[in-house]
């Protein structure tokens, strides 16, 4: 626990301008999962007869709030990926759907049904695995239109 509370205090080792030698919680959460597992496999593999982790409160995560953009942030965001194909249509994508950064970069273009105007997302990420659950998500009109038009024969298996 005190190792702990070291770290989280003068862990960082270059001191940085705004935190000078803390450690953020998530950071040293993330230590400790790794020190834990680390010490787990020692005992499991009799190099240490007990695990020093066990039983040790998990120092608590504090992740960042979210920022969100407000709607002159918005516009002023969509204006300078406007003439970038590529990037405006996948930031569109993630604006307009809601879905997460992981669903985000795993769709296909196989997962668009330009038909039915939707997106089918593929939950566990791997696309063999027959317990994954897949959702198709409603697509707005504009979108529809963005993507049947980038939607190039040359980039179909990217």
């Amino acid at each position: 626990q005190k190792m702990y509370e070291v770290l989280k205090a003068r862990g960082r080792v270059k001191e940085h301008a705004q935190y000078g030698h803390q450690l953020s919680g998530s950071m040293v959460h993330s230590i400790h999962t790794m020190f834990h597992e680390a010490m787990k496999a020692a005992k499991e593999s009799h190099i240490i007869a007990k695990n020093p982790t066990e039983n040790i409160p998990v120092p608590k995560a504090n992740p960042k709030p979210k920022q969100i953009l407000n709607d002159d942030q918005l516009e002023q965001f969509m204006e300078a990926i406007k003439h970038d194909a590529v990037w405006h249509d996948f930031f569109y994508t993630e604006l307009t759907t809601g879905l997460r950064r992981g669903e985000l970069c795993g769709l296909m273009w196989a997962d668009f049904d330009e038909a039915a105007g939707t997106l089918a997302v593929c939950w566990s990420g791997y696309r063999s695995d027959p317990m994954g659950k897949t959702c198709v998500y409603p697509v707005v009109p504009v979108l529809v239109s963005d993507l049947s038009d980038f939607r190039n024969p040359v980039l179909l298996d990217i």
